[in-house]
């Protein structure tokens, strides 16, 4: 019996090029963009940083206990509809975000970030390269991997500068 490849019927460089684009877009629920509205979120909220800061780590950790479970439904659904999915969860967690306006408001909007975006949507987009790509894989994931330092070196100083404009409630839309 022959397996099916993921994006078995779309050319090889359609399947890369949307694995990489998701994992840019996995950005807002990366810790190098998180990290720029520290301050904000802690003024306006009234959060000291220590307060913030385990609020992060609630929803870091709420998210990871998930991650399991996420890998499943990827694995039932494929990696495709999962970073559809995923996609329209980050942007719900951006809402979330954006209308947090306390401590348990905002670790569940960490909580929704971390698993959206930094858990879902980068673990669909490995996934769907190693079902696609055998004897490159691990070319096709130093490219996902020069994605990922891309992001880091240009997003967080979107961020800041939107933080700076807009406030930090617009930024996290």
């Amino acid at each position: 019996m022959e397996s099916r490849a993921v994006g078995a019927g779309r050319p090889r460089a359609a399947v890369v090029v949307g694995c990489l684009v998701a994992m840019f877009v996995t950005a807002p629920g990366q810790t190098f963009v998180v990290s720029t509205f520290s301050d904000a979120l802690a003024s306006g909220l009234g959060l000291t940083l220590e307060r913030l800061g385990l609020a992060y780590l609630l929803g870091t950790l709420g998210s990871a206990l998930c991650l399991t479970a996420v890998g499943s439904a990827a694995d039932r659904i494929g990696p495709r509809k999962m970073i559809g999915g995923a996609s329209l969860g980050l942007a719900f967690a951006g809402l979330a975000f954006q209308s947090a306006s306390g401590f348990a408001s905002l670790t569940l909007a960490f909580f929704l970030l971390r698993l959206t975006g930094q858990g879902a949507i980068s673990m669909a987009s490995s996934h769907a390269l190693a079902l696609r790509f055998d004897a490159t894989l691990g070319r096709m994931e130093g490219l996902r991997g020069a994605t990922v330092a891309l992001a880091i070196a240009t997003v967080p100083q979107v961020s800041v500068a939107l933080i700076e404009s807009a406030g930090w409630r617009s930024a996290a839309t």
